[in-house]
């Protein structure tokens, strides 16, 4: 698996995944690339400039979408049907565990509502949730 990068109305490989661990979900940011993984678990961050990878959390299982929260946190799905909270502080903590019966997929977060919005493969519906900040 690669990432490609659109330069100049030309495509590049950014980052080439030689380790096998299927990079899923991507979230852009101003210095790094997030990836998910899916194969092996961990959330990785690589540089924008120098592509230098950093593992900034492993356990996230089937690593699927991640959406930034506004408040220095992101959440991740694992695609066997978790809801993840990385925080600021690099603690991650499972929000919703539906592992029994429903594959999660990608997933939007619209802060202005505090609301998750997160597809279910196995059963065709969008379940959404709405998050309570201490």
């Amino acid at each position: 698996h690669k990432v490609l990068k659109l330069e100049d109305n030309e495509w590049y490989v950014f980052w080439n995944d030689k380790e096998e661990k299927r990079p899923n979900g991507i979230l852009v940011e101003k210095d790094r690339l997030l990836l998910a993984m899916n194969w092996s678990g961990e959330l990785i961050a690589v540089d924008r400039k120098t592509k230098k990878r950093s593992l900034v959390l492993d356990g996230i299982g089937a690593g699927d979408g991640i959406e930034p929260t506004g408040n220095g946190g992101y959440l991740i799905t694992d695609y066997l049907g978790r809801l993840i909270y990385l925080s600021p502080k690099g603690i991650d903590t499972v929000l919703i565990d539906s592992r029994n019966n429903k594959l999660t997929a990608d997933l939007e977060y619209i802060r202005e509502q505090n609301l998750v919005l997160i597809p279910r493969h196995k059963n065709n519906t969008v379940a959404a949730y709405r998050l309570v900040w201490d």
